[in-house]
């Protein structure tokens, strides 16, 4: 037998309550049998009768479990005894996997060296608790090249041939008999042994740490290497795109002052860029004489606030009479100071103020009384000198 040759069985399949020795003769003959399954189904039919004519078979058996075991104990390093014990053997386990997976879902499988199956059958070095523990670990890994994390628990469930602790949980709840569990301590001293045998590789990163990680491909140098960039590459990643991005918002930053802080193009002596060439003394947008924010109209064309207010006679400015409206408190924008209001006129006796102490085509503010206060005192003074008159 050569060391490099392979036995792949169920993990379920350690879940059957039976000795050893036994169970062991299962395992290899359902492994030798599938590796023969897999052989003959790349094979033409001539070449399954002439396998069948070479292991002194009849012509019948070409597509038969018994060539199947012939051909599994080739590829394996296995000599077949009996063949259709090994049958009857690969049965047992086959017939039992699918239930099991019918019932608690396909499961993983072990895969081992066949060498080492014989060792544990025959009473070798290698116990069959420790191989026990050893298939629940190559069950966890399977074919993965990088670190795999294995929890004891997942470990203590798999050593009876559950794939987790809630398949574990159900089949008991099943009344499913399962072999004597190991206890905690013991299990933790299998799995420090079989390290020891560097059967595996195994790290744990974090000091009284519960995250292990194992692997049968890696040493455990490449392990340490392979973890430390998995643990450290989001950080330096974010650190990094954070880096970058903070070198971009200076850049940005750097270029808009500069752009800010070229000369001003095509702006009027005088006047800031974007006034628009606005009159000396006066701020955009205003016209002449007047504050931002009032207009000029014509007095001809204006939209009076009260229909009636056309056919007051402008002279008559009595304000009982005219139902003149209270007006707010105002404050007078020249000096500060607060003007009282005590009424407000109407649009025709405003307008014949206007008109009276103001230059022709200066024009009439709208809304006159609200945006034009700094005129109430002169407006007060003149309609009280009328209507003492």
């Amino acid at each position: 037998m050569r060391n490099d040759k392979y036995l792949q069985f169920p993990l379920c399949a350690l879940a059957l309550d039976i000795e050893a020795r036994s169970l062991m003769q299962l395992v290899m003959s359902y492994g030798m049998i599938e590796a023969g399954r897999s052989v003959i189904a790349d094979m033409e039919a001539e070449e399954r009768e002439e396998k069948c004519e070479e292991f002194d078979l009849d012509a019948a058996m070409s597509d038969s479990f018994e060539l199947c075991a012939h051909l599994g104990a080739q590829v394996c390093g296995m000599t077949v005894g009996s063949a259709r014990n090994s049958v009857c053997r690969h049965s047992t386990i086959y017939n039992h996997a699918a239930k099991w997976d019918a019932t608690h879902g396909p499961g993983p499988l072990v895969r081992i060296r066949t060498d080492e199956c014989f060792e544990v059958r025959d009473g070798g070095q290698m116990s069959f608790r420790e191989f026990r523990v050893l298939a629940a670990i190559f069950s966890a890994i399977g074919s993965k090249s990088i670190p795999v994390v294995i929890p004891q628990r997942m470990i203590a469930a798999r050593y009876i041939g559950c794939k987790s602790e809630a398949v574990k949980a159900a089949a008991l709840k099943a009344r499913h008999k399962f072999p004597a569990e190991l206890t905690p301590k013991q299990l933790r001293g299998t799995v420090e042994k079989l390290h020891e045998l560097k059967w595996f590789a195994r790290v744990t990163p974090d000091p009284h740490g519960r995250v292990t990680y194992f692997s049968h491909r890696m040493s455990e140098d490449d392990m340490r290497d392979r973890i430390f960039v998995k643990r450290t590459y989001s950080p330096a990643f974010k650190a990094d795109r954070q880096k970058k991005n903070a070198a971009l918002a200076i850049r940005i930053k750097e270029a808009n002052g500069t752009f800010n802080s070229s000369d001003e193009k095509m702006a009027p002596s005088g006047h800031r860029e974007g006034d628009d060439a606005a009159p000396s003394g006066q701020q955009e947008g205003q016209q002449e004489g007047h504050r931002e924010g009032t207009f000029n109209i014509n007095p001809l064309n204006r939209n009076p606030l009260n229909r009636n207010s056309e056919n007051i006679n402008p002279l008559d400015k009595n304000p009982l009479k005219y139902g003149a409206l209270a007006s707010p408190v105002v404050v007078d924008q020249k000096n500060g100071e607060t003007v009282a209001t005590p009424h407000e006129p109407t649009p025709a006796l405003w307008v014949t103020w206007w008109n009276t102490v103001q230059p022709a085509g200066n024009g009439i503010p709208v809304a006159p009384w609200r945006s034009c206060s700094s005129q109430h005192a002169a407006f007060h003074k003149w309609d009280s000198e009328l209507t003492e008159f």
